[in-house]
């Protein structure tokens, strides 16, 4: 994906770690290789509610940490859903792992994650399949686009 976007900057949205367990050597150097291999980037940790204790695991690591609600020009970047802070026109986060589920009259045929725009805040979904998922609840003014397979579809 770093590639695939040319990105220069990683915001992770919280929850580097979901344990202090987690962190084994293995992963240590898996994190080392990586930093070195993406040096270019520029890294940056929103604390979430899994990162307590995270300080002392990231000594050494290029990875500047910030707090719920720190905004980088018109976009406020939070773990949690909250209110974009001033001036921000959006909030980007994390947390809840939406997913919206397709249903029939009669029965639930599935969910799928999926990006969710609500209130100005853009709920992004996990990477991956460690987490899980939280079914939402979108109101008729909110937007919401699911992954299926490699496509990203608007609901």
């Amino acid at each position: 994906m770093i590639s695939d976007c040319q990105a220069s900057r990683l915001i992770l949205l919280g929850d580097m770690f979901h344990a202090r367990s987690s962190i084994s050597q293995d992963i240590r150097e898996s994190l080392d290789a990586f930093f070195v291999t993406h040096a270019q980037l520029r890294f940056t940790l929103v604390l979430g509610n899994h990162d307590k204790g995270i300080l002392a695991l990231t000594k050494g690591w290029p990875i500047e940490i910030v707090d719920s609600g720190t905004s980088i020009e018109s976009v406020s970047i939070s773990h949690l859903p909250q209110a974009p802070s001033p001036p921000s026109k959006l909030l980007l986060c994390g947390h809840l792992h939406p997913a919206y589920r397709f249903s029939s009259r009669m029965d639930s045929i599935g969910k799928l994650p999926c990006f969710w725009l609500s209130n100005r805040q853009l709920v992004l979904p996990a990477i991956g399949e460690f987490t899980g998922t939280q079914v939402i609840q979108p109101n008729k003014s909110d937007q919401t686009w699911v992954i299926a397979d490699d496509q990203i579809l608007r609901v």
